[in-house]
């Protein structure tokens, strides 16, 4: 009797399992075509992604202007890897660059900059007014500009091209972290540019954080790819926080004593940031001005630049 329950239960866990297999056949097939399947789908995308940044890298040799770069990565950097993305983004930055110069003597042609300023309003474009333009060359212009990813800049009444980075926000879903950073702080850079000619146009305060966040920047991404763009921002934010620039000196002329809001400044910025090497810089040049009673002179200005140096080799360390 009790051979044949042990039986009839040996039969039963038989059936069950039968019966668990066939309503879930996903499962009894782990080594089978799904794992293959998901596999070959990563080597297709990585076949296609080749393809793409082998297409774009010939197209990116070939002189092509800026409008035809951004057409290409518009279309296909939604179906590369981040890294892929990244070489795109970074590769398009510099050939914006190397036709800036170009482009800006396009836009100085004949009587193109009374246009720009006749379609501007307070140094802005009207890009409704665009359209209204008579000189259809110019205007085709304007549009692959445009298309290229660029806006004017009005500087003291002329117009120049720049990188327009908040079009860059664009690609952002598609970029590793550390490019999200760097355009956000180019973007912040473009949008309110911190010198216009030799005057400076934020306040100091404003500066001061700047140059924290670039360096909490390069704290975050020691081994980022713009590394050397960072430490040259971080550099001109730091030189001009220390020393002012020519229209917007940070001492009065006469007495060459430092101003109270600048000092204000460097003592606010020491108070509010601990572990920082501007921080440490600051502090340094807060005793180096004390011991001067705050009055700039030769060696204030010494002082400076090994600060600076200081602060860029620190920064390449981390």
């Amino acid at each position: 009797m009790i051979k044949k329950k042990k039986c009839l239960i040996i039969i039963s866990l038989l059936m069950l399992l039968l019966f668990m297999t066939s309503c879930n056949p996903k499962k009894s097939n782990t080594n089978g075509e799904l794992p293959s399947k998901s596999v070959n789908g990563v080597k297709n995308r990585a076949k296609d992604e080749g393809k793409i940044l082998t297409e774009f890298n010939k197209i990116a040799s070939e002189n092509k202007e800026p409008y035809e770069i951004a057409h290409f990565i518009d279309e296909n950097i939604s179906v590369v890897s981040k890294d892929g993305a990244l070489e795109m983004i970074e590769k398009f930055e510099q050939i914006q660059e190397s036709y800036i110069e170009s482009y800006s003597d396009k836009l100085f042609k004949d009587d193109r900059q009374v246009v720009l300023n006749r379609v501007s309003d307070k140094g802005k474009l009207d890009m409704d007014k665009i359209n209204s333009i008579e000189d259809e060359e110019f205007k085709k212009f304007l549009d692959t500009l445009l298309e290229g990813k660029y806006k004017l800049s009005n500087i003291e009444g002329a117009f120049y091209p720049v990188i327009d980075y908040s079009k860059y926000k664009e690609y952002n879903k598609y970029l590793p972290e550390e490019m999200v950073g760097y355009i956000e702080i180019k973007n912040i850079e473009e949008e309110n540019p911190f010198l216009i000619g030799t005057s400076l146009v934020i306040t100091w305060d404003e500066l001061g954080d700047r140059i924290i966040a670039v360096e909490e920047y390069l704290r975050k991404y020691p081994d980022t790819v713009k590394i050397e763009d960072m430490l040259k921002l971080y550099g001109d934010y730091l030189l001009i926080y220390l020393q002012g620039v020519k229209d917007t000196q940070n001492y009065d002329y006469d007495t060459k004593v430092v101003y109270d809001d600048v000092i204000a400044s460097y003592k606010k910025l020491v108070s509010e940031n601990k572990n920082s090497i501007t921080k440490d810089i600051v502090e340094k040049y807060l005793e180096v001005l004390e011991e001067n009673e705050n009055k700039m002179n030769e060696e204030v200005e010494g002082k400076i630049v090994d600060l600076y140096n200081e602060a860029i080799s620190r920064l390449e360390e981390l």
